[in-house]
């Protein structure tokens, strides 16, 4: 059993390597065969389908995700939503494909395990949390999807190498408007 559970592990750290490297797209059976060194079957005995698969590197790269990004239960609802942007940034600057896979992807909705909180509805409670907690005088859906429009609009511009991540990114964006 212990043999059991350490080669799942090996087959989804694998699965995770091959996405962060080259994307969802080139993950394949065949490929993660290939690279973990262990047999068809065993990945089939793991994981019986590939959207399995799939869901569970989904479910563990989230859960890992908005962890490590709620560690900032102290701060304030702005600088709660200054944090997860530039996290998300930060994130997107190292792991392109993995972000692309957990935020762009218009179907990861679909992939995530019932009631799990997806990076974009995050991001939405997050602005909206800010919102709330600030006496904004403009008009709040405008407000709203202005932040989310720079939020997306520098993550793009970082995973395609049009911009440089840096840590004051998000603040320098994001702190005038809320």
């Amino acid at each position: 059993m212990k043999y059991s559970k350490s080669q799942r592990k090996r087959i989804l750290n694998t699965a995770i390597s091959i996405i962060e490297k080259d994307g969802i797209d080139k993950l394949t059976i065949r490929e993660l065969v290939k690279k973990t060194n262990v047999g068809t079957q065993s990945v089939y005995k793991h994981f019986p389908h590939k959207d399995e698969l799939i869901k569970t590197i989904a479910s563990k790269l989230t859960t890992d995700y908005l962890d490590e990004v709620n560690k900032s239960a102290s701060l304030n609802p702005k600088e709660k939503l200054i944090h997860s942007a530039s996290f998300f940034l930060k994130k997107t600057s190292e792991h392109p494909h993995l972000m692309d896979f957990l935020f762009f992807n218009p179907k990861i909705e679909n992939i995530l395990p019932e009631n799990t909180v997806n990076i974009p509805t995050h991001f939405i409670g997050r602005i909206n949390s800010a919102l709330n907690a600030t006496q904004v005088k403009e008009d709040r859906q405008e407000l709203f999807l202005r932040i989310w429009a720079i939020i997306h609009g520098l993550a793009m511009m970082i995973k395609n190498g049009l911009l440089e991540y840096t840590p004051a990114l998000a603040q320098n964006r994001l702190a005038p408007m809320i």
